[in-house]
């Protein structure tokens, strides 16, 4: 399956209906994989960060609710502004 790109161009609600819509657009019965790799960023576009997970709903709502104790909780990142659909890590 091609790369499909994503962007966003919002603060990242986690409960809002287009991010629910983006996720769902995951392959289901599969047998490959399917990954997000993502940039989250702070309120004032100083920081950011990657990361890459099986579960951008989830992962957002860590972010969000500072869940981690690390890097994104330290430098209050909870905006998404970019992730790519990907089959392998």
């Amino acid at each position: 399956m091609p790369r499909r790109l994503r962007r966003l161009a919002m603060t990242m609600y986690y409960s809002s209906p287009v991010i629910a819509r983006s996720v769902a657009t995951k392959q289901s019965h599969t047998m490959n994989k399917q990954y997000f790799g993502y940039v989250v960023t702070n309120d004032t576009n100083t920081v950011t960060y990657t990361g890459v997970t099986n579960d951008l709903k989830r992962r957002a709502y860590e972010h969000k609710e500072k869940l981690g104790e690390g890097f994104t909780k330290k430098y209050n990142l909870s905006k998404l502004v970019y992730y790519e659909v990907v089959d392998n890590v």
